[in-house]
């Protein structure tokens, strides 16, 4: 089955939704709206990320740095439900 333009679109938001929360604890990271497109903001978003967390700085996805993104978030989230 081949990736549809939609899937690929619904990845890249979710990309966007984790930056966009992430932009809220880590003043580095540029703040992005989620709109399911992987352009400029994105990709400088994303090289930011890279930097700031010890990655190879692409602007792309690889598997670490998805991991990395999804750990930071996590942590931010899991941090702000405790001081609740």
């Amino acid at each position: 089955m081949a990736y549809t333009e939609d899937q690929k679109s619904r990845h890249i938001t979710e990309l966007q939704r984790y930056l966009y929360s992430i932009s809220h604890y880590n003043e580095k990271i540029p703040r992005i709206f989620p709109d399911g497109i992987y352009g400029p903001e994105t990709t400088q978003a994303v090289k930011a990320f890279q930097h700031d967390y010890n990655l190879p700085v692409t602007g792309e996805i690889d598997s670490a740095t998805w991991d990395r993104l999804v750990a930071v978030s996590y942590t931010h989230l899991r941090a702000h439900e405790t001081l609740r």
